[in-house]
C-alpha cells in the first residue's frame, strides 16, 4: 500500500492520483497491525503532500497518529511518532503542521520508556525546526523542551535537549539554542558513566560549534571543557577533548577557537595514558589546522608538538607527530611538516613490534602523500616492507602496501613502482606470482565475513524486538565496548548535523557496525589464535 501511494504521488493527473490514494487508504485501514497500518498511512500522507494537498495530508497523518497511539512497544511507537513528525514538518501549511506536531507531543508525553520518549521528542523538535512560521515553531519547541525536562535519565534528557537546541539553531535563534545547551550541560554533569558523559559533552560541543554567535559558542565549549577535566577515565576524557577541539576548529573566529584549543591542550597534558594523549593531541592539531589565522594555528601546533615529544612510547608518538605534520600541511607550511615527519620516521625506527612498526610507517607515508611528496612517501613504504615481511599473512600486507603506493603515485608510473616494491620485498619465488590469486582469495573471505556479520547483527536486533535503528545505544552496548558505541553515536549526530539523508545515515551506520563486528568478533580472535600458535 505504501509503494502504491508513493507511485500515485508522482502522477501528473491530480484527479486520478487522488482516486488511487483514496483506494490505497481504504485498504490500509483494513490492516490489523497498528504499526503497519500507521506506516502505510504515513506514505499515503507523504504522497498527498507531493500533490500539494496539505489538508488531505493532515487528515491522513491524524489517522496515522491514532494508530501510533495503539502501538504497545514504546520503541516502535517512538519511531512511528518520529516519522509522522518528519512528514508534518514537510507540509507547506505551517498551521496544519503545528496541529499534527502538537498531537504527536501529547502521545509522546504518555510514553513510559525514557529512551523512546527522548527519541520521539527529538524527532518532533527537528520537525519543528523545519517550519516556515517562526512563532509556531517556537511554541512546539517550548512544549517539547518542557516534556524533555521531565525525563528521569539525564543521558536521554541531554539527547532530547540537544535536538531541541539544534532545531532552535536552524531557526537562527542562537540565544534560545545557547540556553538549551546550558541546560543540557547541567544534565550531562549528572551522568555517572564516563563514556556516556564524554559522548554527551561531545554532542553538546558539536551543537555549540554550529551556533552563529561565536561568543555564545565559546562559552558553551568552555563549560564543556570544565566538565571534561573532571572525567577520570583517560579514554573518555580524550574523546571529549577531541570532540570539543573539533567543534572549536569549526568556529569562524580564530581568536576564540585558539583560546578553547589552548585550554584543551592544558587538559591533554594531564592525561597519563600515552595512547589517549596522542589521540587528544591529534584532534587538537587537526582543529588547529582549520583555523583561519595561520599564526595562531602555529602557536597551538607548537605547544602540541612540545607535548608530543614527551610521549614515551614511539608508536603513539608517531601518531601524534603525524597529525601535527598534516595540520602544518593544511597551513601550507610543507617545510615544517616534513621536518616533523622526519622526527616521526626516527621514532618509527625505534618500534620493535613488526605490526606496529609497519602501521606507523604506512601512516607516515600517507602523510607524505597528503603533502604531495610522492617520492618520500614511496621510500617510506619501502622501509615498511621490512617489518611487513614478518607479518602473517605476508602477501596480504604487501598488497596493502601496493594499494597505498597506487594511491600516492601518478597513474602512469604505478605499475613500475609497484614492481620495484615487490622486488625489494625479497619474498620466496612462489609467493610473488601468486599475489593476485591470494588477493582474490582474501577478497572472497572478506566478502563472506561481512555477510555472516550482517546475519549476527540482524539476529541481535530481532532478538531485542526493535526496529533497525542504530541509535539504540543500550542494545549496542550488549554487543560492543562502550567506547565504540560512543563513537557510533558521535558519528550519527555529526551526520545528522550535516543534514545527511536518513537513508545515507542508516547505510553508513550499518557499514560501521558490520566493520566492528568483523574486527571484534572475527579478526581479533583469529589474530589471538595465531599468536597463541606462535607461542606454543
Amino acid at each position: 500500500m505504501g509503494s502504491i501511494a508513493e507511485a500515485a504521488g508522482q502522477l501528473k493527473d491530480f484527479q486520478r492520483a487522488q482516486e488511487i490514494l483514496q483506494q490505497a487508504l481504504q485498504q490500509a485501514e483494513k490492516i490489523d497491525d497498528p504499526w503497519s497500518q500507521a506506516s502505510a498511512m504515513l506514505r499515503n500522507a507523504e504522497a498527498a503532500g507531493q500533490l500539494k494537498d496539505s489538508q488531505r495530508a493532515q487528515e491522513i497523518l491524524q489517522q496515522a497518529l491514532q494508530q501510533a497511539g495503539k502501538i504497545n512497544d514504546p520503541r516502535f511507537q517512538a519511531s512511528a511518532l518520529g516519522s509522522i513528525a518528519e512528514a508534518a514538518g514537510q507540509l507547506k501549511d505551517s498551521q496544519r503542521a503545528q496541529g499534527i506536531l502538537q498531537q504527536a507531543l501529547h502521545q509522546a508525553e504518555k510514553i513510559n520508556d525514557p529512551w523512546s520518549q527522548a527519541s520521539a521528542l527529538g524527532s518532533i523538535a527537528e520537525a519543528a525546526g523545519q517550519l516556515k512560521d517562526f512563532q509556531r515553531a517556537q511554541e512546539i519547541l517550548q512544549q517539547a523542551l518542557q516534556q524533555a525536562e521531565k525525563i528521569d535519565n539525564p543521558g536521554y534528557k541531554v539527547d532530547a535537549m540537544l535536538r531541541n537546541a539544534e532545531a532552535a539553531g536552524q531557526l537562527n535563534d542562537s540565544q534560545r539554542a545557547q540556553e538549551i545547551l546550558q541546560q543540557a550541560l547541567q544534565q550531562a554533569e549528572k551522568i555517572d558513566d564516563p563514556g556516556y558523559k564524554a559522548s554527551a559533552l561531545g554532542s553538546i560541543a558539536e551543537a555549540a560549534g554550529q551556533l552563529k554567535d561565536f561568543q555564545r559558542a565559546q562559552e558553551i565549549l568552555q563549560q564543556a571543557l570544565q566538565q571534561a577535566e573532571k572525567i577520570d577515565n583517560p579514554w573518555s576524557q580524550a574523546s571529549a577533548l577531541g570532540s570539543i577541539a573539533e567543534a572549536a576548529g569549526q568556529l569562524n573566529n580564530s581568536q576564540r577557537a585558539q583560546e578553547i584549543l589552548q585550554q584543551a591542550l592544558q587538559q591533554a597534558e594531564k592525561i597519563d595514558d600515552p595512547g589517549y594523549k596522542a589521540s587528544a593531541l591529534g584532534s587538537i592539531a587537526e582543529a588547529a589546522g582549520q583555523l583561519n589565522d595561520s599564526q595562531q594555528a602555529q602557536e597551538i601546533l607548537q605547544q602540541a608538538l612540545q607535548q608530543a615529544e614527551k610521549i614515551d612510547y614511539s608508536g603513539y608518538k608517531v601518531d601524534a607527530l603525524g597529525s601535527i605534520a598534516q595540520a602544518y600541511g593544511q597551513l601550507n607550511d610543507s617545510l615544517r611538516a616534513q621536518e616533523i615527519l622526519q622526527q616521526a620516521l626516527q621514532q618509527a625506527e625505534k618500534i620493535e613490534h613488526s605490526g606496529s612498526k609497519y602501521f606507523a610507517l604506512d601512516s607516515i607515508a600517507q602523510a607524505y602523500g597528503q603533502l604531495n611528496d610522492s617520492q618520500q612517501a614511496l621510500e617510506t613504504l619501502q622501509q615498511a616492507l621490512l617489518p611487513a615481511e614478518k607479518i602473517y599473512p605476508k602477501d596480504y600486507v604487501l598488497i596493502s602496501i601496493a594499494q597505498s603506493a597506487g594511491q600516492l603515485a601518478e597513474v602512469a608510473s604505478i605499475s613500475q613502482k609497484l614492481s620495484v616494491l615487490l622486488e625489494d620485498a625479497n619474498l620466496d619465488t612462489p609467493v610473488v606470482p601468486n599475489i593476485t590469486t591470494k588477493s582474490l582469495q582474501w577478497e572472497f573471505i572478506y566478502l563472506l565475513i561481512p555477510t555472516v556479520s550482517a546475519g549476527i547483527f540482524l539476529l541481535v536486533l530481532l532478538k531485542s524486538c526493535s526496529p533497525l535503528n542504530i541509535s539504540l545505544t543500550g542494545q549496542l552496548i550488549l554487543v560492543f565496548p562502550e567506547e565504540y558505541v560512543a563513537n557510533l553515536v558521535l558519528l550519527k549526530k555529526r551526520m545528522q548535523s550535516e543534514l545527511r539523508p536518513r537513508w545515507y545515515i542508516q547505510l553508513r551506520m550499518l557499514k560501521e557496525t558490520l566493520e566492528l563486528i568483523l574486527a571484534i568478533y572475527l579478526q581479533i580472535p583469529l589474530d589471538n589464535l595465531y599468536c597463541r600458535r606462535l607461542v606454543t
